[in-house]
């Protein structure tokens, strides 16, 4: 309202709206230049009878008057916003304070995932990527037709990660012969009882999605790959048994070692036999 409608008033009611007082927050961000001073008014109080009497001429409001209030309060608010200090008014008709601390909570509980599911659903990821790894990594087609039982023994539980083993039974599937058939309704292997009371898997589909999609961990990724051969991709390089010969001391030849220190029975390489 303006001077003289609050004269009228007495003094009493609401007649400003407090939105920036000198000395704070906003001040601080601006020139900080001292409030205008502004001059008392002698203003006689308005009656209701005299409505056709002129009244004293209603004053500008300083603060909006002011041309230089005005620009600073425009470039304050325009420098606030590009440094996110006062949110958009997109921003701040979405986004509220308690989002905000929700967002951040969630951050924190992202990592706690993991560790709130049941330990058959951690059994049963761990049993997925060894499988998956075993097939990638360790088994080979001229390994094929594999017993389960060996495929089990000598290829899954060898991905397992350090400090970590797997247990089918504390799995979903109970059983390997259960994992393999669900595995095989997938069409990632198929699996036959070749003899009785023994199921093999007898084919592997390397280009199935679930194999050809599934990372190698870095732990596994970290140690030496086998080289390729002829045998096929993956195969490790056969390396040949050193053999050295050894030749025997026979009764009849034993004396000619006595001087030597050699009895019957001795087995010499080459290069000793030389020496003796």
């Amino acid at each position: 309202m303006s001077t003289a409608e609050m004269l009228g008033a007495g003094m009493r009611g609401k007649g400003v709206t407090v939105l920036h007082a000198y000395s704070d927050h906003l001040w601080l961000f601006g020139d900080k230049s001292p409030p205008p001073t502004i001059a008392p008014l002698d203003v006689e109080p308005v009656t209701g009878e005299s409505s056709s009497d002129e009244g004293p001429p209603e004053s500008e409001d300083p603060i909006t008057s002011d041309p230089c209030l005005e620009s600073g309060v425009e470039t304050l608010s325009l420098e606030a916003r590009a440094n996110h200090l006062v949110p958009t008014p997109e921003e701040g008709d979405d986004v509220s304070a308690a989002d905000v601390i929700e967002l951040n909570g969630d951050a924190e509980e992202v990592a706690e995932v993991k560790d709130q599911r049941t330990p058959q659903e951690q059994m049963d990821e761990l049993l997925h990527r060894c499988f998956f790894q075993a097939l990638k990594c360790r088994v080979k087609k001229a390994d094929l037709p594999l017993l389960t039982s060996t495929f089990l023994r000598n290829h899954l539980f060898a991905c397992c990660p350090e400090g970590q083993q797997v247990d089918i039974k504390r799995s979903s599937y109970k059983k390997l012969s259960k994992f393999l058939q669900c595995m095989q309704q997938r069409k990632v292997l198929q699996v036959k009882e070749l003899t009785k009371g023994a199921e093999s898997i007898v084919d592997v589909d390397w280009k199935h999605h679930d194999i050809r999609s599934f990372v190698v961990p870095d732990t596994e990724s970290a140690e030496p790959a086998p080289s390729e051969s002829k045998g096929g991709i993956g195969e490790p390089t056969h390396h040949p048994p050193v053999i050295t010969p050894l030749y025997g001391i026979s009764a009849r030849v034993a004396p000619l070692f006595t001087e030597a220190g050699h009895r019957k029975g001795d087995y010499l390489v080459a290069s000793e036999i030389g020496r003796a």
